[in-house]
């Protein structure tokens, strides 16, 4: 999650494996769930999450 909130999508992650998104009709648009998904492909592809500065926990996500 640390990586895609420096990528600028804020998100929640639960343990073990869970990312939560806030998604509302009155405050997002599809551009902005498009935005997130690509975000979310890019940081995957490039396993930007498995850089060593993202596995230091934080005591918020």
């Amino acid at each position: 999650m640390q990586a895609l909130i420096e990528a600028g999508v804020v998100g929640d992650f639960r343990a073990p494996d869970v990312l939560r998104f806030g998604i509302h009709p009155l405050v997002n648009s599809y551009l902005d769930i498009d935005r997130c998904l690509e975000t979310l492909h890019d940081v995957l592809a490039d396993q930007r999450f498995k850089e060593p500065r993202f596995s230091i926990k934080q005591r918020v996500t």
